[in-house]
């Protein structure tokens, strides 16, 4: 944020100036910083300089989960996150991009911070896998339900959730949203245009956690006085011309002729959630009409990393797609959680999830979190000998966890997929149902 002409420069110990064009804030004897960061696993927004002799307490991931769950404690993380991001998280949103900072206090002001499910998810994610996916479903604690009232606007801040609808005794998922998107637009801005005397539409579908969702709630009420005036009418959802619910009533619970908001099919939606592959952003698919199994894909990863490849070319599939045991640098990579060096992290630049060689120690952390089982532990080979190095204490070969690293190191991007030979291989990133969606109609199955 500029900052007043009359700021002065500092000069840090290595020589480098701190910009005055930009505004700094003073940090107090108790005061947190950085917090938010760690929480949801992302990059640092601001830097911390010491201007004098200072005293700090290094808190990682691991003590701010105990720390949070004191309620006081967890209220003082909301309440720094209310004064210091709110307003830069509901700026970044294209709805109120457009609201002026006195538009923006107010929306924040109303604004609530709402949280369903824990970020460690990958536990709770192994249980419900083995329960029948409307088993599933019904245990994915509800946000907003179809029917009530749509008195709200929900962003969703952090995690993902299911968009879904009753279809006779089960459901139909419509879509997943992930970081930045929105749920019940379409019904106020339908309520917003309404004729005086008309009914107020209800929530057309429902929302769901898939196992952890931040979300920011904004009341309907302001989005209609402060929002929706100031956005072009040609950005905003088209009236609802077949609703599901009119009112109260139920129309129907089986109308399929509804537009639906992914192109995908529905049974493919269902595999892609309950799967919890939404998750990938760099996820290995492997076309297995054109695939030949003839392994130059195994065999070029393994040339680029030392003779040992880093996937295996199996996993999950739907019809013939099949999305491979590697690992899919995710939007909310859980193997994260608890390293207790830091070794596995996310590059900054690439968005590369990756594993510091030097600073791992092999506790299987990361590998028993990944809830994909896309991280092995491997023998750490004596570079001479290629022999395993054996721990002398107990005889055990020293392992340390390896994963694929998009290869990083090779001039041309991943070697797996410049190697196959009938292009059945693809990096997509499948919270992009259009990427999806190229690639099947590709394929003609779209």
């Amino acid at each position: 944020r500029p900052a007043p002409a009359e700021v002065g420069k500092v000069c840090l110990s290595d020589g480098r100036w701190i910009d005055p064009r930009y505004g700094s804030e003073p940090l107090e004897a108790g005061a947190l910083f950085g917090e938010m960061a760690a929480i949801t696993r992302t990059e640092q927004p601001c830097s911390a300089v010491g201007l004098s002799e200072s005293v700090l307490l290094e808190i990682r991931w691991q003590g701010l989960r105990l720390l949070r769950r004191d309620p006081s404690f967890q209220r003082r993380l909301d309440e720094n996150y209310r004064r210091s991001s709110l307003e830069s998280h509901l700026r970044e949103t294209w709805l109120l991009k457009h609201l002026t900072a006195e538009q923006l206090q107010r929306v924040s002001e109303e604004t609530e911070l709402v949280t369903h499910g824990q970020r460690e998810w990958f536990g709770e994610y192994a249980q419900l896998q083995k329960l029948s996916i409307a088993e599933q479903i019904d245990k994915e604690p509800l946000v907003a339900c179809e029917g009530d009232p749509a008195n709200d606007l929900w962003l969703v801040r952090a995690g993902f959730a299911r968009l879904s609808y009753r279809l006779g005794n089960g459901h139909r998922t419509l879509a997943y949203l992930g970081s930045g998107q929105i749920f019940g637009l379409p019904e106020i801005v339908h309520n917003w245009r309404r004729p005086p005397g008309s009914y107020a539409l209800p929530y057309q579908e429902s929302l769901r956690a898939l196992g952890f969702v931040d979300l920011l709630r904004i009341p309907s009420r302001i989005v209609s006085e402060h929002i929706l005036p100031l956005v072009r009418q040609e950005q905003l959802p088209r009236p609802i011309a077949q609703p599901r619910y009119q009112g109260v009533r139920i129309r129907s619970a089986a109308i399929d002729t509804v537009t639906e908001s992914s192109p995908l099919p529905s049974e493919l939606m269902e595999f892609m959630v309950d799967q919890r592959l939404i998750n990938g952003r760099q996820a290995m698919v492997i076309d297995l009409n054109r695939c030949t199994r003839c392994d130059e894909c195994v065999r070029a990863c393994a040339d680029t990393h030392d003779g040992i490849p880093r996937f295996v070319r199996q996993g999950p599939q739907f019809g013939h797609m099949q999305i491979t045991q590697a690992c899919m640098h995710c939007q909310d990579p859980v193997c994260m959680i608890g390293c207790p060096t830091g070794a596995i992290h996310r590059d900054l630049e690439s968005g590369v999830v990756d594993i510091n060689p030097h600073t791992c120690i092999g506790c299987q952390t990361c590998a028993n979190s990944c809830p994909y089982s896309n991280i092995q532990m491997l023998p750490v080979l004596e570079p001479k000998t290629n022999l395993p190095l054996v721990d002398q204490e107990h005889g055990l070969p020293i392992l340390k966890a390896s994963k694929c690293d998009l290869c990083q190191s090779r001039w041309g991007g991943p070697a797996c997929v410049s190697a196959c030979p009938h292009a059945a291989l693809e990096r997509l990133d499948l919270m992009d149902l259009g990427d999806l969606q190229q690639w099947l109609e590709q394929r003609g199955d779209v």
